[in-house]
C-alpha cells in the first residue's frame, strides 16, 4: 500500500515538474496575478499578463516581479492595453497595418492578394510584449528598449521582424499558409545584432505614432458609440421615453437630431467618421494628408 502511495507521489511530481515547470513556479505566479488584480481592479486578469508575469519570475523574486508587472502595466504601455476590451492593444493593430503599408508595401500588396491582415497576429505580439514570439534572449532586448524609451518601440520591432521574414510571408500561397507562418516567424530568427540592426532601420518618430494611434483610438470609440446608437435605437422606448419624446415633440429639437447634426451619413444611413476639408477620409491616405504626419 506504502509503495502504490510513493508511485502517484512520483506521478505527480513528475507531471507537475514536465517543462521545468514546479509546484512552487505556479503559486508563485498566481501569486503576482492575484496581487495585480486586487492592485488594479479595473484590469483584473487579462489575457497574456501570465506570460509578462512567467518572464519576469524567471529573472526576479516574486515581490520584485510584481511591482515590474504593475509599472509595464501603469506607465510603460499606453491606457486600456489590459482592459476588457482591449482598445489600446487592437488600435495598435490598426496602427502596425498603417505603418506596413508606408514602409513595408511588397508585405502589404501581399497581404492584400490573400485577403487577410495582421490583426490577429499583431494583437498577441503586442499584449505579449513578443514573449514567445522571439527567443527568449531577444525578448530580454526588446524588453529593456520598451521600458527605456516606451511602447512605441514595439513598432519598431514588428516591422523588423517582418523585414527580416519578409520572404517567408510573401511565399504563402493561401491564408492558411500565411497564418502557419505568421504564428511562427519569430523562430528564424536568433542574431541579437541583426534583429538589433532592423529594428535601427524603423525608427519611427514617437510623436507620429502618437498621432497615429489617438486617430486610431477615436476611430474606434467612434465605431462603438454608432454601434451602440444603432441597437439602442431598434429597441422599443420605454414609458417614460415616450412621455419625454411626446412632451418635447412640439418645443425642442430632438436630442439626436442636434448630436448628429455634424456627421454625415452613407447611403445605407449609418454614420461615417468626419470628412476632411478636401472630402476625403479614407483611412488609407488619410496619414499622408494631415499636415506634419509622415510615415
Amino acid at each position: 500500500f506504502r509503495k502504490k502511495k510513493q508511485k502517484k507521489r512520483r506521478r505527480r511530481k513528475l507531471s507537475v515538474s514536465c517543462a521545468g515547470v514546479t509546484v512552487s513556479g505556479i503559486m508563485q505566479l498566481k501569486a503576482v496575478l492575484c496581487a495585480l488584480s486586487r492592485y488594479r481592479p479595473d484590469v483584473g486578469y487579462c489575457q497574456c499578463l501570465n506570460y509578462v508575469a512567467a518572464v519576469l519570475l524567471l529573472v526576479c523574486e516574486p515581490e520584485t516581479s510584481f511591482w515590474i508587472l504593475a509599472a509595464i502595466v501603469d506607465f510603460v504601455m499606453p491606457e486600456g492595453y489590459f482592459s476588457g476590451t482591449l482598445m489600446g492593444a487592437v488600435a495598435d493593430t490598426r496602427v502596425l497595418q498603417t505603418l506596413v503599408s508606408k514602409r513595408l508595401p511588397v508585405v502589404a500588396k501581399h497581404l492584400i492578394k490573400l485577403d487577410t491582415n495582421l490583426s490577429a497576429a499583431s494583437l498577441q505580439w503586442f499584449v505579449c510584449i513578443f514573449v514567445g514570439v522571439i527567443p527568449i534572449h531577444l525578448t530580454m532586448r526588446v524588453w529593456d528598449l520598451v521600458i527605456v524609451h516606451g511602447s512605441h518601440v514595439l513598432f519598431w520591432v514588428a516591422l523588423a521582424v517582418l523585414h527580416l521574414q519578409q520572404d517567408r510571408v510573401i511565399s504563402t500561397k493561401n491564408e492558411g499558409e500565411f497564418f502557419n507562418v505568421i504564428t511562427t516567424i519569430g523562430s528564424g530568427i536568433e542574431d541579437e545584432s541583426e534583429l538589433m540592426a532592423a529594428i535601427l532601420k524603423f525608427r519611427i518618430p514617437k510623436a507620429t505614432i502618437a498621432q497615429l494611434r489617438t486617430h486610431e483610438r477615436e476611430s474606434l470609440s467612434f465605431r462603438l458609440e454608432t454601434e451602440s446608437d444603432d441597437n439602442g435605437s431598434s429597441k422599443v422606448p420605454n414609458r417614460h421615453n415616450r412621455r419625454t419624446s411626446t412632451s418635447n415633440s412640439g418645443s425642442s429639437p430632438r436630442k439626436d437630431e442636434t448630436s448628429n447634426a455634424g456627421v454625415s451619413r452613407s447611403s445605407s444611413g449609418h454614420d461615417e467618421p468626419p470628412r476632411d476639408d478636401d472630402g476625403k477620409y479614407r483611412e488609407d491616405c488619410f496619414y499622408d494628408e494631415r499636415k506634419g504626419v509622415t510615415v
